[in-house]
C-alpha cells in the first residue's frame, strides 16, 4: 500500500499547483516517489497527464517500478527542448552551403554519448544536447550544451572537459542557457565557445536592437582537416537569433511576437 504521506502529497492542491507550474515553465528536474502502489501510480500518471495536456504536449518522462513501488517523474528545461527545433532550421539554410556528399561524411545527433579519457587514469561520459561528428572522427566537432541559469556553471565545467579534456578535439562548443522568470518572462543568451580564450555571447531574449547574428564556419562542423579541398573551410554558415527565438516561443507554447 502507499504510505499515507505519499498519498496526500500528491492528491494535495499544492501539488497540483507546483505541478502545473513546473510544466508550464519548463522546468528542468526529476521527481521521485517511493512508496507508490499500482493504484496510486496510476492516478499520479493521470494527473501528470491531464496537466502536460493543457501546455500542448510538453514532454515528461513517467515511469513507474512496480517492485521497488517507485515513480519517477523527469522532465526537460525549455533550453532542451528547444534545441531540435532550432538546429532543424539552420541545416535547412546550410544545405545549399554544404558539400552534396555531407550527408554520407557529417553525423547529427541528439543526446548522443560519448567518453573522454581526461588523463590515463580519469575517464568521463559527457551527453551534449546535440552534437555534429566527422565520420572519421571518434568525438564530435561541436556540440551544443543547453540548460537554465542554475544549470549554467555545469555548462561551463562541460565546456572545459569538451575542449581542454579532448585536445582540443572538439573545436566549438555552443552554450544555451534559457530561463523563464515568476513573471512568466523568457530570458536566454547563446555563447560560441572554441579553444581561444574569447568568447562570443549573444542575447536571444529580451530581442535587442541592432543585434549582430552569430554565424559559424564550415570548418567548425567539418573539422580543420577534413574541409573537402574545393571548399572553402571559412565559409560562413547562419545561426539567426531569429530562429533560436522562435524555438523557444514554440517549445515555451507562447505566441511568438
Amino acid at each position: 500500500m502507499a504510505s499515507n504521506t505519499t498519498t496526500d502529497m500528491i492528491n494535495s492542491y499544492t501539488f497540483r499547483q507546483h505541478l502545473d507550474a513546473a510544466i508550464a515553465h519548463g522546468k528542468p528536474g526529476i521527481r521521485i516517489f517511493d512508496g507508490v502502489d499500482r493504484a496510486l501510480a496510476k492516478q499520479l500518471s493521470t494527473i501528470v497527464s491531464g496537466t502536460a495536456a493543457g501546455y500542448e504536449g510538453r514532454f515528461i518522462n513517467f515511469s513507474y517500478d512496480a517492485s521497488m513501488q517507485t515513480v519517477i517523474i523527469a522532465m526537460p528545461s525549455l533550453a532542451h527542448e528547444c534545441i531540435a527545433e532550432f538546429t532543424r532550421s539552420c541545416w535547412r539554410a546550410w544545405e545549399p552551403k554544404l558539400p552534396p556528399d555531407h550527408e554520407d561524411n557529417l553525423a547529427a545527433m541528439t543526446r548522443p554519448l560519448y567518453e573522454i579519457n581526461v588523463s590515463d587514469d580519469i575517464m568521463c561520459v559527457l551527453e551534449p544536447e546535440y552534437s555534429i561528428c566527422y565520420e572519421k572522427k571518434k568525438l564530435p566537432n561541436l556540440v551544443i550544451e543547453a540548460g537554465p541559469a542554475e544549470a549554467y556553471p555545469q555548462l561551463i565545467r562541460n565546456k572545459d572537459l569538451w575542449i581542454y579534456g579532448t585536445k582540443c578535439a572538439v573545436e566549438v562548443v555552443l552554450i544555451l542557457k534559457v530561463s523563464t522568470l515568476r513573471d512568466g518572462t523568457i530570458t536566454a543568451f547563446l555563447e560560441i565557445w572554441r579553444a581561444e580564450p574569447e568568447t562570443q555571447r549573444y542575447i536571444v531574449l529580451p530581442k535587442q536592437e541592432n543585434e549582430e547574428q552569430p554565424f559559424l564556419y564550415l570548418r567548425d562542423i567539418y573539422g580543420r582537416k577534413h574541409v573537402p579541398l574545393v571548399f572553402d573551410p571559412n565559409q560562413k554558415l547562419p545561426l539567426s537569433l531569429d530562429w533560436l527565438r522562435k524555438a523557444i516561443y514554440k517549445c515555451a507554447r507562447k505566441k511568438y511576437q
